[in-house]
This record gives structure tokens, sequence and C-alpha cells, in this order.
């Protein structure tokens, strides 16, 4: 099963890289006109609408469209490739998120503030662990970086790295002790007791999260249009920046997102 999650990370990672550079929708009209720019919406079977470079949003019906396309928006300067930035992604972008944490042996929930690339995150987890270690309990909160692209109206990757402080405790057996039972017949016999002692820590941490969000539908709220989304990620937990196996915890995330511009 990880190995599928794995896989399922590599190919996101693989087409964040192909699709992270700056990218811009072509429409072919069907009057031979075509136009460039940055698709804001698109209701199916009824229009899209289109944010040009100068920042205007022009609406296009669907019986007027021949095809979509999408291509590297660049211009040739000496000989040079220069990626522009078109107005529509200086926009002040937000979203809050909430996710579950498939972590070994127990549950977790997140939550995360995105302000444009700004990530504030923080979760709890609950569970087991093994060889004689129960209530495994940790937190954690993080300030880092959110870097997303939009591969089309509806679908994005999100890239995530943060430094979170985190704590937690745990109860493990620090020996045993011997109790001595005696029956009204004057049988006796010994059992053996677990003795468990709890410990707390508490570390400097780094995480590393990708994950891919698809729009379901959007509404208004307090006056602003917004998406409601679902994510799905993995992400890998390094203890103290070490990058080693005993220091590193990897799981599956799942969740919902409200993001509005």
């Amino acid at each position: 099963m990880k190995k599928k999650l794995l896989g399922v990370v590599a190919l996101m990672l693989w087409i964040a890289s192909v699709f992270g550079q700056d990218m811009q929708d072509v429409i072919y009209l069907k009057n031979g006109l075509v136009v460039k720019g940055q698709i804001v919406e698109q209701i199916l079977g009824q229009y899209v609408s289109l944010r040009s470079s100068s920042g205007n949003v022009i609406l296009y019906k669907i019986d007027e469209i021949e095809k979509f396309e999408k291509e590297a928006n660049v211009s040739v300067g000496s000989g040079v490739f220069k990626p522009k930035v078109a107005q529509g992604d200086k926009k002040f972008e937000t979203s809050v998120d909430m996710e579950y944490l498939n972590v070994d042996n127990g549950f977790g929930v997140a939550y995360s503030l995105i302000i444009n690339r700004l990530l504030i995150t923080g979760a709890a987890s609950f569970g087991d662990g093994a060889n004689n270690i129960r209530n495994v309990n940790s937190w954690y909160l993080g300030l880092g970086y959110n870097y997303r692209t939009y591969l089309n109206p509806i679908l994005y990757v999100d890239l995530q790295a943060a430094a979170v402080y985190s704590g937690g405790s745990y109860e493990y057996v620090s020996g045993t002790e011997t109790q001595t039972h005696t029956m009204i017949s004057g049988t006796t016999w010994t059992t053996e007791k677990n003795i468990w002692s709890k410990e707390s820590n508490s570390y400097i941490n780094c995480l590393i999260h990708p994950r891919i969000g698809l729009k379901l539908f959007s509404f208004k709220l307090y006056g602003d249009k917004t998406d409601f989304n679902l994510t799905a990620g993995y992400q890998w937990d390094f203890r103290e920046f070490k990058f080693d196996k005993s220091h590193k915890q990897d799981y599956f995330t799942i969740g919902i997102s409200l993001s509005s511009k």
C-alpha cells in the first residue's frame, strides 16, 4: 500500500514540475480568432470566462469555441525566454484547510491557513505504538511556504514545506512487578504486571507535504467567490531536521479546503 502511495506522490511531483512553469490558456474560436489568457471560470455546456494579460475578463459561449489548449506563457527578449507574470496572479488568495492524517496505529487532524504563499499549520495525533508503548499523543505548530499551481480551472497541485515546533508524550513499560494471589483454599499463584511510565519531549522538525486539490463547487461567502475543494496528498515529517529512516514519519492525508481570491 505504501509503495502505491509513494507512486502517487511521485506522479504529483512530476505533474507539478511539468506544469509549474507559467502557463496560459489558449482558446480557438470558430470565427478564426485565437485568444490567450487565464481561464477563471468554466460552466460546463454554457460559457468560459477568460482573463486577458491586461486584466480584463471576457466571457465566451461554448458554441463559439472550437477548442482549448495550454501553452507556456513566454516572451522573447535578447534571445532569452522570459516568463510573463499575468496580472491575475497578483490577486490575494487565501485557503483554510482541514485534513485527516492516516498515522500508524492511530489518527490525526491537521488545520492550516494559507495566505498567498505563506503557510500557517498545526496538527494533533493520537494512537498507540509498538513494543509495549501506548497512548502516543503528539502535536505541532509551524510556519512555512505553500507553492500552488493550477493545472486547469478545477485542478491544482500544492507543494508545502514548513518548520514546526512539535511536542508529545507516550507511555512505555519500564519494568514489571510480581503479584502473589491466594485462594481461600490456601493455593497461591503469581502474575507479572507491567509498570507503565510516561515520558514527554519536544523537537524542532520540518515537514514536506505535496498534495493535489480538486474543486467540487463554488459559492458566495461574505460577497466573495469561494471554492470548496477536496485534497489528497502524502506528508513526511523529519524530526530535528534529520532525514534518515529513524527520524522520519510519513502518512497519507485527505481533507477539505475553502479557498477564495
